[in-house]
């Protein structure tokens, strides 16, 4: 009879520990999780880190052969709560001050329209907006117009929600009703706003649905103006 043979060969293998493929993954997707805190739709990241690291370390406190990586684990759980939390912050306040920002735009021109047109004219859009040049004949003349059209100022005059906001004065009364923020694109940065406008000399009347789109335009040094007014649908206009 032979004699007996070692129970390990190789003393290196008697210790050897295999590490955790899923607590590395747990971990890859702690860092990423940092890509939710501007896109909502990767939220999914730091939802399944939290899953991948909890599997990791259940599979690994069990496992029959002891395994390395329990602390990779732990520190993808740790980053993707962490993320996991601060993402939902993140939009919710960013919402909140986009929305508060637009509020105080809208409610800008509302009070510069009554007493002061010019001036809310110049929070409008068009009011920056470069025209192209005037038509010309054959030889470079001017053609001369039937009548004197209108300047973009006597057209935002013109326009109704301008006219009757104009005509209320300071019996203008306002109520702030509902916001929307659209997802940013190329630097600009779209924000709805709506108000019932109504008349304080004629409470029985329903209210005008006025809906301000402004613009963040962070191309343009954090840039705001609003895109344009215009009445919603069952909203009564007195010229």
């Amino acid at each position: 009879m032979g004699p007996a043979l070692p129970e390990h060969p190789e003393p290196e293998l008697a210790s050897y520990r295999p590490l955790s493929v899923l607590a590395m993954v747990a971990l890859g997707l702690g860092l990423l999780s940092v890509t939710a805190l501007p896109y909502p739709v990767l939220l999914t990241i730091p939802v399944s880190g939290v899953v991948v690291a909890v599997l990791a370390m259940w599979r690994i406190d069990r496992a029959e052969q002891p395994m390395l990586g329990r602390r990779l684990a732990v520190a993808g759980l740790w980053l993707s709560v962490v993320y996991l939390i601060a993402a939902p912050t993140s939009w919710l306040t960013r919402e909140y001050w986009l929305t508060t920002r637009a509020k105080h735009l809208a409610e800008e021109f509302l009070d510069l329209v009554q007493t002061e047109p010019a001036r809310a004219y110049r929070l409008m859009y068009r009011s920056h907006e470069k025209r192209p040049p005037p038509p010309t004949g054959p030889h470079g003349e001017k053609p001369e117009p039937a009548e004197k059209p209108k300047s973009d100022f006597e057209q935002f005059l013109d326009d109704k929600v301008v006219a009757t906001l104009i005509r209320l004065g300071a019996k203008q009364r306002r109520q702030f009703i509902h916001r929307e923020v659209v997802p940013e694109q190329g630097g600009r940065q779209s924000i709805y706003v709506t108000y019932d406008i109504t008349d304080a000399a004629d409470p029985q009347r329903p209210p005008m649905h006025t809906l301000f789109i402004t613009e963040r335009n962070t191309l343009r040094d954090e840039h705001w103006l609003i895109m344009s007014i215009n009445k919603l649908p069952t909203s009564p206009v007195e010229e």
